[in-house]
Order: structure tokens, then sequence, then C-alpha cells
């Protein structure tokens, strides 16, 4: 009796083990079910991606092959998460609310109009019965998707949005004499130069550090200044050798970034969290990451162009494009009504849903389906569970567009 225990609990040990493993390691699922209600069915099409390389975790949801949307959470991935839907129908529009097992997410009603997918905080007040509708839905918030401008608090020339703000964000935006660090609760400017930089050019984001080639030195420059996001710490990365100011970011790569030096020709490699810097050009050869891996190509190839490393989100025009291979969306800008009309599609097939409308959308950053932009004088951020939000204004933006800024989210 002992012994058949001892083989019970052992069988059970290794039935939760793989269920942890698949739970932790798998690639997600897929599974179809459906839902009824007193008027209309529901087929769901539930797909659920994880540990992807290069990829966000997020479900997809279609439902009755005609609304077709994403989530960026992992809701304890779960399988059959939605539990209810509650549907409204008019002339103009169809639309609909998912109700989700277990979880309170703030989500939008979606609507159909038009031929595309529209978020109800973007027509919220053109239709009385619509109105009527949401505000008879469970655990429906239209706080949620409004800009909060009431709370502001001002840094130098900076003004900060502080509710629009995640808990875990910051942007390091640049100035004349360094960076501001915006976050919710505790913004600062730090100053790094003597002298003021009107086109600090050589700098990026490496992980939580703001990273720029030391401008307090003239002509060349033998070390880069680097801060430390999380507690503004400040640390200097020397040199055994001299770069010109004629270089220029190649792209991030893991925990480095890539500078290439025209003047020179020679490629370096830094590593703020190492404080480190090598040169990786060699017998007239620099590295070149082609968005997996990395090639070796000629310096005789570039020319006079510049050679940007192949990163995951690309401008070309009047198209925006998030480019995970899964989980990654085109984002097309349009001139409406002396307005520029942002809509997305996935690169999956999901099809086009209305966003927002803006005088200006330039110097974009994507995380997960959030996008953050400047329009005018103003930094911006638009997601699906939060619509458009200010997040900074300087009046400097609208005067100078060497002023940029990054994005870090712990």
């Amino acid at each position: 009796m002992k012994k058949l225990l001892g083989v019970l609990i052992s069988l059970y040990l290794v039935y939760f083990a793989v269920e942890y493993v698949l739970f932790r390691f798998g690639k997600g699922h897929d599974v179809t079910y459906t839902i009824a209600s007193k008027d209309r069915n529901y087929e769901i099409k539930e797909t659920l991606v994880t540990n992807r390389k290069n990829n966000d975790d997020f479900y997809s949801f279609n439902i009755n092959d005609q609304f077709k949307f994403r989530i960026y959470d992992s809701l304890k991935r779960g399988q059959k998460i939605i539990k209810d839907i509650k549907y409204y129908q008019d002339e103009k529009k169809e639309c609909m609310y998912p109700i989700f097992r277990n979880e309170d997410y703030p989500m939008d009603v979606l609507c159909i109009q038009n031929n595309q997918m529209i978020h109800y905080h973007d027509i919220k007040g053109t239709d009385a019965n619509l109105d009527k509708f949401v505000q008879t839905l469970p655990n429906y918030e239209s706080k949620n998707f409004e800009d909060n401008v009431s709370s502001r608090e001002d840094i130098g020339l900076v003004t900060i949005y502080n509710n629009n703000f995640k808990d875990n964000l910051h942007i390091a935006l640049t100035n004349y004499k360094g960076l501001y660090n915006l976050s919710k609760t505790k913004s600062k400017e730090i100053k790094l130069f003597t002298n003021d930089v009107y086109n600090n050019s050589i700098h990026a984001l490496v992980g939580k550090y703001f990273v720029t080639a030391n401008y307090n030195l003239e002509h060349e420059f033998s070390s880069f200044l680097a801060v430390n996001l999380n507690n503004n710490n400040e640390i200097e990365i020397n040199y055994n050798g001299s770069l010109s100011f004629d270089s220029y970011v190649q792209g991030i790569v893991g925990d480095s970034m890539y500078v290439f030096d025209s003047k020179n020709e020679r490629q370096y490699k830094i590593t703020p969290k190492n404080r480190k810097i090598e040169m990786t050009s060699e017998d007239g050869e620099i590295k070149y990451y082609n968005g997996t891996i990395f090639e070796i190509i000629d310096i005789d190839e570039i020319g006079s162009s510049k050679l940007l490393f192949v990163q995951n989100q690309t401008k070309n025009g009047t198209e925006l494009v998030s480019k995970e291979e899964i989980s990654g969306y085109k984002y097309n800008l349009s001139s409406v009504n002396n307005k520029i009309e942002v809509t997305r599609t996935s690169l999956t097939g999901e099809g086009k849903t209305y966003l927002f409308s803006a005088n200006e959308v330039r110097n974009v950053c994507f995380y997960k389906d959030i996008i953050f932009f400047i329009d005018g004088n103003t930094i911006k951020m638009y997601s699906d569970k939060t619509g458009v939000r200010t997040l900074a204004s300087m009046n400097e933006l609208t005067f100078n567009k060497n002023i940029d800024y990054d994005i870090y989210i712990k």
C-alpha cells in the first residue's frame, strides 16, 4: 500500500511538473468556443501567443469573423477567458463589449462603422442610444479613456501631466544641457554639459541607461556619459582613444550601443552596464545587425550614407511599422480635414482600426500596443486601454526638431 501511494505521489508530481513547464515555457494555445445570449450566438476564436523570440505576449480574439482584436495582457494565461458579450446595433454601426472571466480588464467598447473598427471613446456623445447602452455595462469606466491633465508639475522648461504617467514609465527628454528624466513622481533635470548643445545627435537609450557622447570636449571626444534612469546616477565611460563628432548611432543590440565614426571609419560598441567601450571594426570591416544576426561588411560599402541596423520599428513615408514578426502592427498615417489620422492593422491579418487624429505625429516610439509620439509641443501616448494621453509639454519641441526623447519602461 505504501509503495502504491508513493507511485501515485510521484505521478502527481510529474503531472504538475509537466503542467508547470507547459504554462511557463509553452507557446500559448488556440481554442474555439461559443457563447449563447438571448438574441445571438458568438463563436470566439481565442489565441494566446507566449514565449516567442522578439515578440510580446498577447491574446488575439476573432468573434464571429467580425470583431478582431488583441490585448497585451497575460490574464493568467487562462483559456476561454471571455464569459459574456454585450452587443449593440443600429442602422450605422455594430458594437461589442467583451466581459472577461475573473478579470477586471479596462477595455473599451468596440464598434464597426464605415468598414473599420473604432473605439467608443472616439464617438462618445454622438449617439444617445449608444451612450445609454454603455452606461449599463458592468465595470465600464469612461474615465479610463479621458486625457487627465488636471495634475501637472513644472520641471525646468517642461510641464509634466503626472496622472497620465504609468508607474513604471520614464521619458528621457533631451535638452541643451543634458536631459530631463520624467516620471510619475520623481522627475528631474540632469545637467551633463557645461555649454549649451543644440544638436545632441550621438545619443541613445540602452536598457535603463541614457547614453550620450561627452559634448564637454571639443573637436573629438574620448568618453561617453550615461545616466541610470532608475536612480539618476551618472557615470562616465572612458576610452583610450578618441572619436570624432562626425559619428552616429547605428543601433542598439542587447545591452550595447553601436556607433560609427564616419571621419575615422571606425565602429565602436558601448556597453554602459559594464562601463566598457570596444572598437569593433577591423581590417576595413564592421559589424552590421540585420535584425536577426550580425554580418560582417566592408566599410567601403557604406559610402556617404548612414548604415543603420535593422530595429523593431521603421518609418517609411506615411507608414509606421512595429516589426515584431507576430505581435507587430502597421500604423497608417493620412491627412483628413487638416489633421493626421492614424489607423492600425496587424501584421497577421486583423482589420483596420481607427486610433486617433493629431496635428502632427513624429518621433514615434512603440511599446507593445502603445504608440508614443510628438504632436506640436507635446509628447503623447496612445493605448487601447487609455486612448490618447498627454504626458509632457515643452515649447522648444515646436522650434527645435533636434530635441529628442526615449521611452524606458521598467
